[in-house]
């Protein structure tokens, strides 16, 4: 085969070129081309990858929270991303029963994404789990102030002020509650406990009948109505309830 450069007649030896036109340098270069263009291209979506991947193994177990900041670098993660993993590992250890190390980490999610009302929803909710009251009503103080519409964290606020016995506050953030979403059982439960507690009777067999007729198979409202006509000295009411009680038990053990 000759030369492929035009005039010349001598015998081609690599790539249709004779050796006085063919230069090695080109060779390399073009070779690395050649090589470039065999590699895969990076993924648009390869950082975004990279998160969830990180997420995933943290989820898993397979690297601890404190590593979070070690990994920022390589994944330019924001402090909202970062709380957001860790709200995830801290939601998993909570339905695993590891209520020490789910606390810890919504609280350190709640540091690095402090205006964030969810993380302290989730944080409350952890705080109620343990029995932390006075804490769990502080946190979702925190987050009523940053969202106030938030009837979730009114629910909730309320629940804590009835723990803390502070019946009055409860019925408060219960009432809001339970007015925008009426269908919501479990605030007319607490509404009728927190009713009982201020010596309010006809609001708390309102409150614990609405959450019945809500829920009629939830044993432990017709308990609580139960022991609201007991008190009153109404055995006949008590009786009803107390055996309605009973028959679900036996429905759900049979």
């Amino acid at each position: 085969m000759k030369c492929i450069v035009k005039g010349c007649k001598k015998e081609a030896s690599k790539r249709r070129l004779c050796e006085d036109h063919f230069d090695p340098d080109n060779e390399a270069a073009s070779d690395e081309q050649s090589q470039d263009e065999t590699l895969p291209a990076r993924p648009a979506g390869a950082r975004t990858a990279a998160l969830f991947g990180h997420t995933a193994l943290l989820v898993c177990g397979k690297i601890a929270g404190r590593l979070v900041r070690a990994y920022n670098n390589l994944f330019a993660l924001t402090s909202q991303e970062r709380a957001q993993i860790l709200d995830h590992i801290a939601a998993t250890d909570m339905k695993r029963g590891r209520r020490t190390r789910s606390l810890a980490t919504f609280e350190n999610a709640v540091k690095l994404d402090p205006e964030n009302p969810e993380v302290y929803r989730k944080l409350g909710k952890a705080y109620l789990a343990a029995e932390q009251f006075e804490k769990a009503r502080d946190t979702f103080q925190t987050a009523l102030k940053l969202d106030p519409k938030c009837m979730e964290v009114h629910e909730a606020l309320g629940e804590a002020h009835y723990h803390c016995e502070d019946y009055k506050s409860a019925v408060k953030h219960l009432e809001k509650a339970f007015s925008s979403a009426p269908e919501n059982h479990q605030a007319a439960y607490l509404l009728g406990l927190a009713h009982d507690k201020l010596g309010a009777f006809e609001k708390a067999v309102k409150f614990l009948q609405a959450a019945i007729d809500l829920s009629p198979r939830n044993v432990k409202y017709y308990y609580s109505l139960g022991f609201v006509y007991e008190c009153k000295g109404m055995k006949d009411e008590a009786l009803e309830n107390f055996k309605k009680a009973v028959e679900l038990e036996r429905d759900k053990a049979s």
